[in-house]
């Protein structure tokens, strides 16, 4: 026995949610792995988060040397297993960097560029003087 449906109840109506400013998403609305970003949009995340337009890999005055540092310092943290391959992780990796050289409050993106990279640089001799330290130090 089918028992009819009463037109006197409320239905809710969806709507789809705002996309975050920053929100990376492809047309079936699913985050792109870190990873993949480049292949599916033909520039790295960095250019995205940084809003540098068309113009970042300017051989004049683009960030072309700062980009690829701080995309090969995130490309092996993810390979090593310290950070997700997701945008999120790489969000947080980078307010983190961020609000370690005090650059919270930075809105120019030609200074955090700069500073990111030389703190990237600092921390790839780091470990590196580590390694050596600790590959050397049984002699």
């Amino acid at each position: 026995m089918r028992i009819p449906l009463t037109t006197s109840e409320p239905v809710a109506e969806t709507q789809p949610l705002p996309e975050g400013k920053n929100a990376v998403h492809t047309g079936d609305n699913v985050e792109v792995p870190y990873m993949d970003y480049e292949s599916t949009h033909n520039h790295s995340y960095l250019v995205d988060h940084f809003q540098l337009g068309d113009t970042w890999n300017d051989p004049v005055g683009g960030f072309p040397k700062e980009i690829g540092l701080i995309e090969e310092y995130m490309k092996d943290k993810i390979t090593k297993g310290e950070v997700a391959n997701s945008i999120t992780a790489i969000k947080n990796v980078i307010k983190d960097m961020e609000k370690f050289n005090n650059l919270t409050k930075e809105e120019r993106a030609v200074v955090k560029l700069e500073v990111l990279a030389h703190y990237v640089e600092f921390i790839r001799k780091n470990d590196q003087t580590k390694s050596n330290l600790r590959r050397y130090n049984n002699v």
